[in-house]
């Protein structure tokens, strides 16, 4: 199966999870997504933000759906640099798949920056504990310019 229809099934499994699921368990029991994958991001240097991800327990993010965009055409994302994930064979896509089920950070390096910008996230997460699959979501952070002076 090509990446695209891969891309496209998973998000209509976990949308229609997403709606199907939450009655199968105490809505108590189950964390939006914004609760259940707490981000956030600073500067390191001019041109390297950290995105520092907390993932409740029972839920996961996927490697492959994290995506980073900067609010300026000027700048762009060069690399994101995560670390080791896990990996298992997901029943529902028929392919193994890589996730984060603890929290972790991106360095995300960018073409050249040192003003304020805009990094904006668009991430997907699931919780097979539960048995729901989020629809993606996004989140902007607005990051300022580094204290450093005189950087390249």
């Amino acid at each position: 199966m090509n990446q695209g229809r891969r891309s496209c099934l998973r998000t209509i499994v976990c949308g229609a999870m997403a709606v199907v699921s939450p009655g199968a368990v105490a809505d108590d029991e189950v964390l939006s997504p914004e609760e259940a994958f707490r981000v956030s991001a600073r500067r390191v240097a001019p041109s390297v933000i950290e995105v520092a991800f907390q993932v409740e327990p029972g839920y996961q993010l996927y490697t492959d759906r994290l995506r980073f965009a900067t609010d300026s055409p000027a700048v762009s994302v060069l690399e994101v640099a995560l670390p080791e994930a896990m990996e298992r064979f997901d029943p529902v896509l028929e392919e193994r798949v890589r996730y984060f089920s603890r929290d972790f950070v991106a360095r995300v390096s960018l073409s050249h920056s040192d003003r304020e910008l805009v990094l904006t996230l668009s991430m997907q997460g699931c919780s097979p504990e539960f048995g729901i699959c989020f629809p993606p979501v996004e989140r902007a952070f607005r990051v300022p310019p580094s204290q450093e002076r005189g950087a390249a």
